[in-house]
C-alpha cells in the first residue's frame, strides 16, 4: 500500500471509533434523580374522622395555592404573579404587529428587548406589557 493510502485507512478508523463513541453516549439513559415526593400536611382533617377524598382535595388545593411558581415549566412564558402588576410605570399605547409590537410607557416608545429604567421589556402582548428587573416579572395593564 502507498504510504497515502495507509494514511486515508489512519484518518478513516480513528473517525470511526470516534463517530462511535459519539453514538454510544447519545444513546445511554439520561441520569434520573429519585425525587422524594412532599410530605403533605393532614393538621387540617379531623384525624377521629374518616378521611374522604373531598376533603384532602380541598387541603391539597390550599396547599397548592401556597406555592409561588418562577416560570411555567410548560411553556417559554414568564409568570407574573397578580401582586407584581403596576410598578409605577404608566402604559398609554400598544401599536400591535404579530412580528414587532411596540408600546408606550412613560411617553417613550419602546421594543421587546429594549431596556426601559432598570427593566427589560420581556414581551408585548394586545393588551399588556411583562418587564423584568432579572429577578422578577412585572406587568404594566393597558387601561382601557
Amino acid at each position: 500500500m502507498r504510504q497515502k493510502d495507509l494514511i486515508e485507512l489512519g484518518i478513516s478508523g480513528v473517525l470511526l471509533a470516534v463517530l462511535i463513541f459519539v453514538f454510544g453516549n447519545a444513546v445511554k439513559k439520561p441520569y434520573s434523580r429519585n425525587i422524594a415526593p412532599k410530605a403533605v400536611d393532614l393538621s387540617g382533617i379531623d384525624q377521629t374522622d374518616k378521611i374522604d377524598s373531598r376533603s384532602l382535595y380541598n387541603l391539597l388545593e390550599q396547599q397548592a395555592k401556597s406555592i409561588v411558581l418562577k416560570r411555567d415549566p410548560f411553556t417559554a412564558a414568564p409568570i407574573v404573579s397578580e401582586n407584581n402588576t403596576q410598578p409605577g410605570f404608566v402604559l398609554t399605547g400598544i401599536v400591535w404587529d404579530k412580528i414587532k409590537p411596540l408600546a408606550i410607557i412613560d411617553a417613550e416608545v419602546v421594543k421587546k428587548g429594549d431596556r426601559f429604567g432598570n427593566k427589560v421589556v420581556v414581551d408585548i402582548k394586545r393588551d399588556r406589557v411583562i418587564l423584568s428587573d432579572g429577578q422578577e416579572f412585572f406587568e404594566i395593564k393597558l387601561e382601557p
